[in-house]
């Protein structure tokens, strides 16, 4: 396990650097590093007490960039979910679609609140049959050999009978069982999107697996979309690819 902290320091424009006193950005600056110190403390407790081993990888004055070309280094990136309360240095939203569509690696977007349970012992699979479901899917069996209850929720239309049958077996050779199905029938994104969370709330899961942007990120912006939705709404941990 990989705990990455991006420092993010102030930049202040060339106008304002004689009205700012060094012992105002000397402070700001310790108070960040105290707070890395804190998290790097908290990581290594938490890791040493399950018996993980870790790392801990630090970036001084970094950015989105820094934390991209770290995940590529990584084989899951676990990132919380936006706080819309929180003064956040790296918006979680904004990072999270950058990770998704830039990093290469599946990305697992925890909740603000604790999950019961194993995360993947009670997990809702969303399939549309797209290369990014079938991304998310693969990135997603290590965590879905725990699965005690599974249901797949797929995307109706012409040939789903076939689907169904073809994603249910390809679950079945990796030894996922005690399965139910869900036909989608709405094309709109939002109905899609409820539907798929519903039906997590129904088996009360730990984990959503789905593609991510299998369309833009710009027409899902503009028109809606179902990543957008799930993104925004979902109160579980959700496993993302693209």
């Amino acid at each position: 396990m990989i705990g990455l902290r991006v420092e993010m320091h102030p930049r202040i424009p060339r106008q304002l650097r004689n009205s700012v006193v060094d012992s105002a950005i000397t402070a700001h600056d310790a108070a960040i590093r105290s707070h890395s110190d804190r998290l790097e403390a908290a990581l290594s407790g938490a890791a040493k007490a399950r018996g993980i081993g870790h790392e801990w990888w630090l970036v001084d004055n970094g950015g989105i960039d820094d934390i991209v070309d770290s995940a590529r280094y990584a084989d899951l990136v676990v990132v919380h979910k936006h706080d819309r309360s929180d003064d956040e240095e790296f918006p979680a939203d904004e990072l999270i679609h950058q990770l998704l569509l830039r990093a290469g690696r599946p990305v697992l977007i925890t909740p603000n609140w604790a999950v019961r349970g194993v995360v993947g012992s009670r997990a809702v699979i969303a399939w549309n049959g797209s290369r990014e479901a079938s991304r998310a899917l693969a990135d997603a069996m290590p965590l879905l050999a725990k699965a005690e209850r599974a249901v797949l929720v797929i995307e109706g239309g012409d040939g789903v009978d076939e689907r169904l049958a073809r994603v249910s077996g390809h679950l079945s050779r990796h030894g996922i069982g005690n399965v139910t199905t869900q036909v989608l029938t709405s094309d709109d994104p939002v109905q899609t999107g409820g539907d798929i969370l519903r039906a997590a709330n129904t088996i009360d899961a730990n984990l959503l697996v789905m593609g991510g942007y299998s369309k833009s990120r710009l027409r899902e912006k503009l028109f809606g979309g179902v990543t957008e939705f799930v993104l925004y709404h979902a109160r579980l941990p959700v496993l993302m690819s693209h």
